[in-house]
């Protein structure tokens, strides 16, 4: 992302699962002043979601609000818009992926401007690697961690 050019930052998974219709509407929202737009997928019950990945991220959501206090409901979500000068001033963990619960929590803790938009969510095409397992346990720890950072 460091070295990514331009003063708005985009990512999006390339599985077709997320609306790159939904771009312009990200940047704009950076236009207006906020520093990362969250592109979520659970403002209502995703069609195309798997019902236990549902209601995983909403425990994962929950949990992000009791530890930071940030009002999110997509912790994982794979669509965001991002201000330059923040991603070059936040502290990414080297040592780990920081997606995607660190590229949304440090940046909040840090202060930054953060809100969340609505988007469609599309069915995956391909199969899913996710190791649910694994990846709970990886998030919880992320959160718990990421109770350091300033």
């Amino acid at each position: 992302m460091r070295d990514a050019r331009g003063d708005v930052v985009v990512t999006l998974d390339c599985d077709d699962t997320y609306p790159v219709e939904a771009i312009p509407n990200l940047v704009a929202l950076i236009g207006e002043g906020w520093d990362l737009v969250n592109a979520t997928r659970l403002a209502t019950r995703p069609k195309a979601m798997p019902y236990a990945n549902y209601i995983a991220n909403r425990v994962f959501a929950w949990a992000a609000r009791l530890l930071h206090g940030i009002k999110t409901t997509d912790l994982h979500s794979g669509m965001r818009a991002y201000r330059r000068s923040m991603v070059e001033r936040v502290r990414w963990d080297p040592n780990g992926p920081a997606l995607p619960v660190d590229m949304l929590i440090l940046p909040y803790r840090m202060g930054f401007r953060v809100t969340e938009v609505p988007i469609e969510y599309r069915e995956r095409i391909g199969e899913t690697t996710l190791q649910r397992f694994k990846s709970t346990v990886w998030t919880f720890r992320r959160l718990w961690n990421a109770r350091k950072a300033r």
